[in-house]
């Protein structure tokens, strides 16, 4: 599907007939300018110099205005005595990337200061998203005092007060969008602001300050977990601004280090350079083989590989995960196909099948959200109980939408703004698909329905040098709310063209006056002849080999003469 390109001009938004922001030979401050302007960033001096994490711990009304101080306090005091007097403590995580990385925190910060605690990783087959009562009654049964639940638990209900009716006590620490019901639990440990696994740092700084730190400086030992805070808050599509730049600049710089053996190996499996893993590679790379496992086997696995200390297990780990992923793309790849034949005109894609696999819908969906520009959702049919997932756009709230059909007829949904998840009974599939297709109806008005591109502004490849990409780079860790710069370069010349790739899938141009350009999956194209112009959309990358540096292109559409 067509793009629809918006050139970003200071802080408006203009479209292709407006002139953009032209930079000149001597301008590469007003690039940086451009940026900050196209972010909204007014402070720069905060920006590029953003607080150390352990001054954040000590500024938490001001850098999470939505948590509650109260309920993160009482959740602090119930944990110190489990603690104290030796009562069973369960985690019980979920088998995404932020559900396993905020179990794992949680864990080692508990373990660490000597309570006696066990991580729980619902099977996602079995046990479905969140929590059930078979898991709870079962860990009450084995003796369990105190549940603390990480990236889940918010919308809960029935499930907690099912817990407190068996005199099981519950901590909620939760980032997803709360509702007006009244939750039973002990203390909840709540905000928007942060991933699920930010969640669960702040409660352990906290614990640790409590425990070890009276004076409230968080230690090495608690900033070495904010690797998993990174991975986590890239993976989950959380704002990179504010608190979370700086948990994930210094989570970057920890990760980079490699000291833990999970993660070092991943690395080495997933060919990424210690030294030079930034959002890209933990988005594109880590992240999607630590999902994997949970998608397509169980998610203790990669719960493991983060925990481990053996080196061995560690390798062996890495692999299995790496293996999945494998299994997990070509699966995508399948049912992205199989879906896009289902869909059909509307401001909302619906579509359904029971043969596709539950662990990848989410994936599917997004891609669908991609390629058409309208939000999707896919849905696992099941014989009883289907599962279904949704993604969006910018300005269409998902999970509202999901709530605006009638009560009856979803079992339980929850997420984000942009992303969903839910079950339903397969028997009100039907019915489910026509009430939320009317909801959906005039939800764009007379809006663009092509997939967004936004430019920063125009800039000429000529113009291009490692100097202004070294000042790019101070922007650096890129994500939402500060993505990676998208410039517009008017009439590049195209000098050569190479199909690469195992199936010659990818598109690469030798452009003048001599870059390499990328476009990923485009190796379609028609043939470009020498001497041809085009005008491209793309983001510079520094390149770094054998001590050297090579500026690429990385293509993000482009347009022939």
């Amino acid at each position: 599907m067509e793009k629809h390109w918006e050139i970003l001009n200071k802080t408006v938004v203009r479209t292709r007939s407006t002139i953009a922001t032209r930079v000149g030979r001597d301008s590469q401050e007003s690039v940086v300018e451009t940026l900050l302007k196209n972010r909204k960033i007014k402070d720069r001096e905060v920006f590029f110099n953003p607080p150390a994490p352990g001054y954040l711990v000590t500024q938490l009304p001001s850098y999470l205005p939505d948590l509650d101080l109260e309920g993160l306090h009482k959740a602090v005091e119930r944990i110190k005595r489990a603690i104290t007097s030796k009562e069973k403590i369960v985690i019980w995580g979920d088998y995404d990337v932020d559900g396993v990385c905020a179990t794992a925190i949680l864990w080692q910060a508990i373990t660490d200061l000597g309570g006696e605690v066990l991580p729980y990783i619902p099977d996602r087959f079995t046990e479905g998203y969140g929590l059930n009562r078979q898991g709870i009654e079962k860990l009450v049964s084995q003796g369990t005092n105190l549940m603390l639940t990480v990236d889940t638990g918010v919308v809960a209900y029935e499930e907690i007060e099912f817990a407190h009716s068996l005199g099981l006590d519950v901590i909620v620490t939760d980032h997803h969008l709360k509702s007006d019901r009244s939750l039973s639990a002990y203390a909840i440990v709540h905000t928007t602001s942060l991933c699920g696994a930010g969640v669960a740092w702040v409660l352990a700084s906290q614990l640790n300050n409590q425990i070890r730190l009276p004076d409230g400086q968080a230690t090495e030992s608690l900033n070495n977990h904010l690797d998993l805070v990174a991975i986590a808050t890239i993976a989950d599509i959380q704002s990179l601004l504010g608190a979370n730049r700086s948990l994930v600049r210094a989570g970057l710089e920890i990760l980079n280090k490699a000291q833990r053996p999970g993660i070092a190996a991943l690395t080495r499996v997933a060919s990424l350079k210690l030294g030079e893993i930034g959002s890209w590679g933990v988005g594109w790379v880590l992240a999607p083989r630590i999902n994997a496992i949970g998608r397509m086997e169980k998610g203790i696995e990669a719960l493991r590989l983060l925990l481990t200390k053996n080196e061995v297990e560690a390798g062996g780990l890495a692999h299995k995960l790496d293996e999945a992923n494998v299994r997990r793309h070509a699966l995508t790849v399948d049912t992205l196909e199989h879906a896009k034949t289902m869909v059909v005109d509307g401001e909302i894609i619906v579509v359904y099948d029971d043969s596709w696999h539950e662990g990848i819908i989410g994936l599917v969906a997004g891609r669908l959200v991609e390629e058409y520009g309208r939000p999707a959702v896919v849905i696992a049919k099941g014989e009883k109980i289907s599962r279904g997932s949704a993604r969006s756009v910018n300005g269409i709230n998902i999970v509202e939408l999901l709530r605006s059909v009638p009560n009856d007829l979803l079992a339980d949904v929850g997420g984000h703004e942009a992303a969903a998840g839910f079950t339903l009974a397969t028997d009100k599939l039907e019915q489910f698909v026509s009430s939320l297709k009317e909801k959906s109806t005039g939800i764009f008005k007379n809006q663009d329905m092509r997939p967004l591109l936004k430019i920063d502004c125009v800039l000429p490849l000529d113009k291009v040098d490692l100097e202004l990409l070294e000042k790019i780079a101070r922007f650096e860790p890129f994500g939402i709310g500060n993505p990676e710069p998208v410039f517009l370069a008017e009439q590049a010349l195209v000098i050569k063209e190479e199909r690469v790739g195992k199936e010659k899938q990818h598109l690469k141009l030798r452009l003048s006056p001599s870059f390499e350009a990328l476009w990923f999956g485009r190796g379609d194209q028609p043939p470009f002849s020498p001497g041809e112009e085009v005008d491209l959309v793309y983001t510079p990358k520094i390149d770094r080999f054998n001590g050297r540096k090579k500026i690429t292109l990385r293509v993000h559409d482009l347009r022939r003469k």
